[in-house]
């Protein structure tokens, strides 16, 4: 795979992408989705026609099959938020999502039905990422806020999928076995020297080996949600009651009976 790619290179190839177990969710909402946007925007209005408006490094480990993206996922599901809205402008975008099969994240299925979903164009489940649909409303609300015309819309839509430029840089697969040395890698890449937090070090030594890492991980993104109960309390539900739920769900957990928990 050679290093500068746009997302028209990507849609003319077979390449797939998987975020791995430790990475953290998405996390951009409207507010960077949108400053991205305007940042291409304006980009293009300033810039001759081949100045391509870059993105930044995305890092992956070779894993055969598909490639493994140890950084970069942010940006990677914006631009696959982007194909999603625009390729109800130019039907090219639709290579970039490769029927929905272009990106997966491992261990993490509400997310994948999710994306996959819309992708389709099919009803969605009860399961939304806020964040995700956040990101989506931005971008139909953007396209439809800032250009005059439907052709108008269509030329950005154009001139991102030529012009949004981003590299890949690689790392060898013994990284993999060491979660130190990816946390030695962030560090290193990040400009505040900020590696892998102590959870999702600890997440990927405990599911190590697992066979249902997607009900763990599921389990596990519950538990990190400190702003609200995983198992809500009904109005005239009384202490113990509510209490007895929480010990069902645990003695589920112990027999690793996850299917039921969820």
């Amino acid at each position: 795979m050679e290093n500068k790619y746009t997302p028209e290179l990507i849609a003319t190839s077979q390449f797939k992408f998987s975020i791995p177990l430790y990475q953290r969710l998405f996390a951009w909402k409207k507010k960077e989705v949108t400053k991205l946007l305007f940042d291409l925007k304006e980009h293009f209005a300033k810039m001759p026609a081949d100045e391509p408006y870059y993105l930044g490094m995305l890092t992956c480990i070779d894993m055969k099959n598909h490639y493994d993206l140890i950084d970069g996922q942010q940006r990677f599901t914006v631009m696959t938020l982007f194909a999603i809205i625009f390729k109800e402008y130019d039907d090219k975008w639709s290579g970039f999502l490769m029927d929905g099969n272009r990106l997966n994240f491992i261990a993490r299925s509400d997310d994948k039905a999710y994306i996959k979903s819309k992708i389709k164009g099919y009803p969605t489940k009860a399961y939304v990422n806020k964040n995700m649909e956040e990101g989506l409303a931005a971008i139909t609300g953007f396209l439809e806020s800032n250009f005059n015309t439907q052709e108008e819309r269509i030329e950005f839509v154009q001139q991102v999928f030529t012009r949004l430029t981003f590299f890949f840089s690689y790392l060898p697969s013994s990284y993999l076995a060491d979660t130190t040395s990816l946390n030695k890698y962030f560090e290193a890449m990040n400009a505040q020297g900020k590696g892998l937090e102590q959870h999702e070090i600890l997440k990927v030594q405990l599911m190590r080996g697992e066979k249902e890492q997607d009900y763990l991980t599921h389990i596990w993104n519950l538990t990190s949600m400190m702003d609200h109960p995983i198992i809500a309390k009904e109005e005239n539900q009384d202490e113990a009651c509510y209490r007895q739920f929480y010990e069902e769900a645990i003695s589920l957990c112990r027999k690793k009976r996850f299917h039921e928990v969820l």
